[in-house]
């Protein structure tokens, strides 16, 4: 569940890379410009926009829409980076397409990985009347990807030789060749050579390779008068190069086996960091966090209510006392008199300065009030919109 974020400086900056600026509208057919980071303005042709403006038309309007359907619509935590990620996503797709995307369900659903892998289905566009897969929509969906999957604390460790990738069948077959079996080991050797666990992305060839590199150290260590089979010292020095290569990248326990001697205590098996828990939610806890979302607008509408009661009654007071000053001095210059004291001559003076102050700065905070009123308390504009 989403309550009351906003786009970090790291969500805007990703935002603006791949929407580009534009200071001069674009036309788009039907009255419909494109100006800014990404912004659609419906109507006459707009004026230039400096980047300044442009970044404050991007967070405080074009972006509020996208923040409020992810507070709306997802009903599962989400760290900052998750949030941005979204936003992006969705201001990218529009929130229908969003809203009714696997991204989105999964989510809700509570697979946090297979809704970062539905990020990449949507790379495609429609272009001279052909889908066509567009490279920077490739690029950046894998940064939405990348940013969804930066957890805040430590990364989930993944080590090679705990977690050997293999292809993914959703890309079509591969080329992978047949790799060639491996001459069977002499019988003397076959029990040391079956205990020593090798890598499953070994194939057959580096398979006997690593047969022939033992095979040769251990008739080397062997006390044997039988000088039948002599070794060649190229042989040799390919034997411990071969493994001295396999040493690096073999487990520990094939090392085990090479030097003749096992560690008594064995090393527990390391266990995967993963913070990303699966959640399963039932049709209930749907319909419980929708009812708390809708929970958390009205207490948002009722604690900025009385800010704006109480501004608009201040800055009506300032407007009293400030009008109340400019009759007093209008009075004061008509039937001026030379005896009278500093507070009547200049009373309506100060009267008059500081209430109009105090009016302006009151008719300002109500303005700010107001505007977060509007925006998160329900008040979200829709997709598209025009600028005054």
């Amino acid at each position: 569940m989403v309550a009351n974020m906003r786009t970090s400086i790291a969500g805007l900056d990703l935002i603006k890379t791949y929407e580009g600026f534009r200071a001069d509208p674009l036309s788009l057919g039907e009255a419909r410009w494109l100006i800014g980071f990404g912004h659609v303005h419906v109507g006459e042709k707009p004026g230039r926009l400096s980047r300044g403006e442009a970044e404050i038309l991007l967070k405080e309007y074009d972006l509020v829409a996208a923040e409020d359907s992810l507070q709306q619509r997802i009903l599962t935590p989400l760290n900052q980076n998750e949030f941005d990620a979204l936003v992006s996503f969705a201001f990218s797709l529009g929130l229908e397409a969003f809203e009714t995307s696997d991204v989105a369900s999964l989510l809700n659903s509570g697979d946090r990985i297979a809704a970062a892998h539905a990020f990449e289905q949507w790379n495609q566009s429609l272009l001279a009347n052909k889908v066509q897969i567009v490279e920077s929509l490739v690029r950046r969906r894998a940064a939405e990807k990348a940013l969804f999957l930066t957890t805040p604390g430590e990364m989930p460790a993944t080590a090679s030789a705990l977690y050997r990738p293999v292809r993914s069948p959703a890309f079509g077959p591969g080329l992978a060749d047949a790799a060639p079996e491996a001459e069977a080991p002499p019988a003397a050797i076959a029990p040391a050579m079956s205990s020593i666990p090798l890598a499953p992305a070994e194939s057959g060839g580096r398979r006997a390779e690593a047969f022939e590199g033992r095979r040769l150290v251990r008739t080397l260590g062997e006390d044997t008068e039988d000088t039948s089979e002599q070794i060649s010292p190229e042989a040799i020095t390919k034997a411990v190069s071969d493994l001295a290569r396999l040493t690096r990248e073999s487990p520990p326990e094939a090392l085990d086996v090479i030097a003749g001697a096992r560690s008594d205590k064995a090393e527990p098996p390391r266990q995967p960091i993963d913070d990303l828990e699966v959640v399963r939610l039932s049709a209930d806890d749907v319909a419980r966090g929708i009812e708390e979302n809708r929970r958390l607008a009205g207490q948002s509408l009722a604690v900025l209510t009385p800010g704006v009661v109480v501004f608009a009654l201040a800055s009506l007071a300032g407007f009293v006392i400030s009008l109340a000053g400019l009759f007093g001095a209008i009075h004061f210059a008509r039937d001026s008199d030379a005896s009278s004291g500093f507070l009547v001559t200049y009373g309506p003076v100060l009267a008059y300065v500081s209430g109009g102050l105090v009016c302006v700065m009151m008719i300002y905070a109500l303005v700010l009030t107001w505007h977060r009123n509007h925006f998160h308390a329900g008040g979200g504009l829709g997709d598209e919109g025009s600028l005054g």
